[in-house]
């Protein structure tokens, strides 16, 4: 029997994978909690666009770069939201944020090289690493003030072999959102230390205080942007993202792009480009949604005394709900727990050791729910958490009196190193 890839089998699988498997031994869970997928629907332009493509032929090959459409729309969307000004050569569109961080690292890392990642973060980031014969290392970054002690400490985490820094803000699974401060630094910090920054930016439109600031604005000739339309304008499964990288990968890109994939969805990029150029009052909509399910989860967790990260933006509580052991797995106790949840209260929540070490007895709750399905299933963790517990302090409300009562972001409660 031939041999596999070496680099294919240091991929191993994401937590999520294993989650599905319980799936099947279990009951289904009544309330899905687990996968960050929009369950707002995509806005009527969006669909609309993708079925008249569709009805004109749209299943043809197109250029290895994008529709010249598309790219010309999001050169312009990144002159007027992100100020970052870059020629169309620069712009891909990909198949999601996915395939764009991994064409990222593709184009920049060697066999050997160490890339610094975020932890807790999304996994896929240290898997893409992986299946290039790269090297992860994770680093902590708390969304606060205190930027040059935490800058110091992740300088201190480069070795000569470190290549790149990936940086995810808002972030998954905190909803941290870096300072403007922090991001000046790490933008300093690549110069200085002559690495290359990869900045994952698919949640740039869910910010609940701020303007979100993009690191490419700050320097065109280090930093790669990782883009996409699946979670803004809740299209997870037309799979189009978009990556801008300096001029100095742009030849390089094409050719790997070529390679990869040839060209993304073509009916699916002009639903892309509808929702750049047509209303946005569906996003304007998504964001209150969601801010109005962060303020009823957050009162929830802390009328219960569970401690959770204070998420600023992204659609995402990060919950402190053990402390290692629980059971017997090595994972910071949150596996067995999660596990424990589903069969006893059919709730589903993504375990935080998914995310990295540092997520060890935490659960993320995404957002991405029904308010009422939303505000059940946290009740439900709340009992389980608190199974002697007087029942008034698991009543959660999505209504929009309760966000007026309560400020948004008021009383956080500590949590892990952010990325």
């Amino acid at each position: 029997m031939p041999s596999v890839g070496s680099y294919a089998q240091a991929v191993g699988r994401s937590g999520f994978r294993a989650i599905s498997e319980w799936l099947q031994e279990l009951p289904g869970p009544e309330v899905a909690l687990h996968i960050g997928a929009p369950d707002l629907p995509s806005p009527d332009h969006v669909v609309a666009a993708v079925e008249q493509a569709v009805r004109r032929g749209a299943a043809r090959y197109g250029p290895n770069r994008g529709e010249p459409g598309l790219v010309e729309a999001i050169r312009a969307k990144l002159v007027r939201q992100n100020d970052v000004r870059v020629g169309t050569e620069q712009i891909f569109v990909t198949a999601g944020a996915t395939q764009g961080v991994h064409l990222a690292l593709s184009a920049i890392l060697a066999p050997g090289d160490e890339v610094l990642v975020p932890d807790p973060g999304w996994p896929n980031y240290a898997m893409a690493v992986r299946s290039l014969g790269g090297l992860s290392r994770p680093y902590a970054l708390a969304a606060d003030d205190s930027s040059a002690a935490q800058l110091a400490e992740l300088e201190r985490a480069i070795t000569p072999a470190t290549r790149v820094i990936v940086v995810n803000s808002p972030g998954n699974p905190t909803g941290a959102v870096l300072s403007a401060a922090t991001l000046h630094g790490l933008v300093d910090l690549v110069r200085r230390r002559d690495l290359w920054l990869v900045t994952d930016e698919c949640y740039e439109s869910f910010l609940f205080t701020g303007s979100h600031l993009s690191p490419a604005s700050l320097d065109d000739e280090r930093v790669i942007s990782c883009f996409s339309f699946s979670k803004t304008f809740a299209m997870p499964g037309m799979r189009v993202g978009y990556l801008v990288v300096p001029r100095s990968l742009s030849a390089l890109c094409l050719r790997l792009q070529e390679m990869a994939i040839c060209c993304v969805n073509i009916a699916a990029q002009a639903g892309a480009l509808a929702a750049l150029e047509g209303p946005q009052q569906a996003l304007t909509d998504m964001r209150a949604t969601y801010l109005r399910r962060r303020a009823s989860v957050t009162r929830t967790l802390r009328d219960a005394d569970i401690p959770y990260t204070d998420p600023q933006g992204a659609f995402y509580v990060f919950a402190r709900v053990t402390d290692p052991p629980f059971g017997d797995d090595d994972k910071g106790g949150d596996w067995d727990w999660t596990r424990e949840l589903l069969r006893a209260k059919r709730v589903l929540v993504a375990p935080g050791s998914t995310f990295g070490a540092r997520g060890g007895g935490w659960v993320r709750i995404a957002l991405t729910a029904d308010g009422e399905a939303l505000a059940e299933g946290v009740r439900r963790l709340v009992d389980f958490c608190h199974p002697d517990a007087d029942p008034a302090l698991s009543t959660a409300t999505t209504g929009d009196a309760d966000e007026r009562r309560e400020p948004v972001g008021a009383h956080p409660r500590p949590g892990p190193a952010a990325q």
